[in-house]
Order: C-alpha cells, then sequence, then structure tokens
C-alpha cells in the first residue's frame, strides 16, 4: 500500500496545473476536445493556452466529450493495486455526463472502494474541493471522511465568471441570437 491510502481522481475540467496535481498526487482523467476536426486529450495534447489562441480563429465550434467508464474502470484498477480506496471528484453532472462515466467505471471495478462525487460545480471550483479532498487524504483520513467532506464543501464554493464576447456562447447554443446581440451592446 501507498503511503496515502485513498488516491484522489477528478477530472480535466478542475483547471488544476499538471506541477500541482503531480506534487499533491492527484490523479486527471482527461475529457476528449473535438476541435478543427481533431479529437484531442484535453490538458495532455492540447494545454488551455494553445485552445485560446487557437478559439478566435476557428471554423467550427469545439466541443467536448467525457471520458468512457472504461477508462475510469482501467485508472480506478491500477490506483487499487496501491491504495485502500480512492474518491473521484468530477464536474456537475448537470453540465456533462463525466460524473455518470466516472460512476459506471467504479461498478467496472470496485464499487466499495471507489467514491465518485458529483461536484455540483464546475472549473477551478472542482479544483479547488479536490485540492481540500488532496490534503485530507495526504493527512491520512479514510476515503468516507474525504468524501463526507467534500460533499459538505461543495455547497460552500461557487463560480463565478466574465467572458469579453458572447460570440462562443451564442456558437455553442447556451444564448439566442437576440441575447448574444443585446448582450454585446
Amino acid at each position: 500500500m501507498s503511503d496515502h491510502s485513498v488516491a484522489i481522481v477528478t477530472d480535466s475540467t478542475a483547471d488544476l496545473p499538471p506541477d500541482l496535481t503531480r506534487s499533491r498526487s492527484i490523479v486527471v482523467v482527461p475529457l476528449t476536445l473535438h476541435f478543427e476536426g481533431k479529437s484531442l486529450l484535453d490538458g495532455i495534447e492540447i494545454t488551455p493556452g494553445e485552445f485560446y489562441r487557437s478559439l478566435p480563429s476557428a471554423t467550427t465550434h469545439p466541443t467536448t466529450s467525457q471520458p468512457s467508464a472504461g477508462r475510469f474502470a482501467e485508472t480506478y484498477a491500477e490506483l487499487l493495486k496501491e491504495h485502500e480506496a480512492v474518491v473521484s471528484i468530477h464536474i456537475s453532472e448537470k453540465l456533462s455526463g463525466t460524473y455518470e462515466s466516472a460512476r459506471q467505471g467504479a461498478d467496472l471495478t470496485d464499487p466499495k472502494r471507489v467514491h465518485v462525487i458529483d461536484s455540483q460545480v464546475v472549473s477551478m471550483s472542482v479544483g479547488l474541493v479536490t485540492l481540500a479532498a488532496s490534503q485530507l487524504a495526504s493527512q491520512g483520513a479514510d476515503a468516507r471522511s474525504i468524501a463526507n467532506q467534500v460533499l459538505s464543501m461543495r455547497d460552500l464554493v461557487q463560480t463565478y465568471f466574465s467572458v469579453a464576447t458572447l460570440e462562443f456562447l451564442r456558437r455553442g447554443g447556451r444564448i439566442g441570437r437576440a441575447n448574444a446581440l443585446l448582450g454585446s451592446v
């Protein structure tokens, strides 16, 4: 068994820098970004900086797809060789199918030892909750108490954001043409 009996997993929507995830022993399962005719693993085959630099000249609207249940199952099985349990924290199930894929992956491995949590938030808010979970794991907390702490923390975390343009929200169907026009005025 590892020094840390509980492994912490999240997905790439947590927006955690790679150096930080490595230093905190957080495993990140990437979503796939479909962009300009390519399917790229988020944070591995394309960095956020590369994506945002390419976005203004994009000819098609980018989309994402969640990791497969099989990818999560492989990740969990590998981690369970060295850890007593896994706590896996993911983007809100209202925004992505990632949580459901992770839950199915847990069912394919060991649902008693893999605790999958819907963070109910997005972006760095997922990251903050994941960092707190990794801190608890490094202090020797068991999976059940880490999961309970994450569940109580998620209601205290909020995400605020602003956008430079409403164009990409319109292209993605999040807002209509009239709302985009009105918002840009």
